[in-house]
């Protein structure tokens, strides 16, 4: 027995190798959701920094670590590259929403500047 480890995270025991199909192979809870959420979060800071060659590293990678399971299974594919685009769409309307915010904020901040300034000149040239 080991002090202070759970068991039942312990890496279950392989059975043969005829059980390592695509629909028997078991994944951890929940890391889909993880992966989905740091490739939305990668792909926002790429886009962020202009970096448009290194999303498209990400699903490269994303597909190549998929690659058997696509070719095996249709049905998962489709699932995939649904998934996939959601993903990007996603990133891409918040993204968007985020920039028009930005540079609608940064009109207003530069309009009630600009009218400060044109106040201040107005006083500094009144009592010249």
């Amino acid at each position: 027995m080991t002090v202070g480890v759970d068991p039942s995270l312990a890496p279950a025991e392989k059975e043969t190798a005829t059980d390592e199909t695509p629909e028997n192979l078991q994944t951890v809870a929940g890391a889909g959701a993880i992966i989905g959420n740091m490739e939305r979060i990668l792909s926002a800071i790429f886009m962020a920094t202009g970096q448009w060659a290194a999303i498209g590293v990400i699903f490269t990678a994303k597909s190549i670590a998929r690659f058997k399971q696509m070719e095996e299974n249709k049905q998962f594919a489709e699932y995939y590259l649904i998934g996939t685009l959601y993903s990007i769409l996603y990133v891409v309307v918040a993204f968007s929403c985020l920039s028009v915010l930005e540079s609608s904020f940064k009109t207003t901040i530069n309009a009630k500047t600009s009218a400060k300034l044109r106040s201040h000149r107005g006083l500094a040239e009144k009592y010249a």
